[in-house]
């Protein structure tokens, strides 16, 4: 019964998808799930409270190795920098605000060594940009959360990611 039900249901749609003129609709439907299991539909409700723009960095779990940050860094930097594809210009905007981020966050979590190795090995990257290269000098003054709290700016990248 509920297959039959199933395959009326992928029909109708297939035959509204035809008369808009929408190409390929047979594949689509095929692959198409029209029903989930409990555990299915609370993973995928799951996956798309928990993640979004505002947790991609956060949910990044480096704290308990701090030498994932500069690892991780690394084999971006290293990707966009030696891609030959036409995005990889753009996106390698983001790696300036995620430097800052980074060295942020390993700030907050008391991780001295790494925070300096990092900042060491990573910041020349950011010193051609005017604006770029200040908030990459004021970066190697902050030793504390209290350093952080007290720059609006630096604030502004752990709360907004921007």
């Amino acid at each position: 019964m509920k297959r039959v039900r199933t395959e009326q249901i992928q029909y109708a749609v297939a035959q509204y998808l035809k008369r808009r003129q929408y190409v390929d609709t047979d594949s689509s439907l095929k692959t198409a799930k029209l029903c989930q299991t409990p555990e299915e539909m609370a993973a995928s409700i799951t996956v798309q409270t928990e993640s979004g723009c505002a947790n991609i960095v956060s949910a990044a779990p480096c704290q308990s190795d701090p030498q994932q940050y500069e690892a991780q860094f690394s084999k971006l930097h290293s990707f966009l920098s030696e891609a030959e594809i036409s995005w990889a210009k753009e996106v390698s905007l983001v790696l300036f605000p995620l430097f800052v981020y980074l060295h942020l966050d390993m700030v907050r979590s008391g991780l001295k060594s790494a925070v300096d190795s990092f900042y060491s090995r990573f910041h020349s990257h950011f010193l051609q940009e005017p604006e770029q290269r200040a908030v990459v000098e004021q970066l190697r003054h902050v030793l504390s959360a209290q350093d952080i709290s007290a720059s609006s700016k630096l604030s502004a990248f752990l709360e907004n990611k921007s």
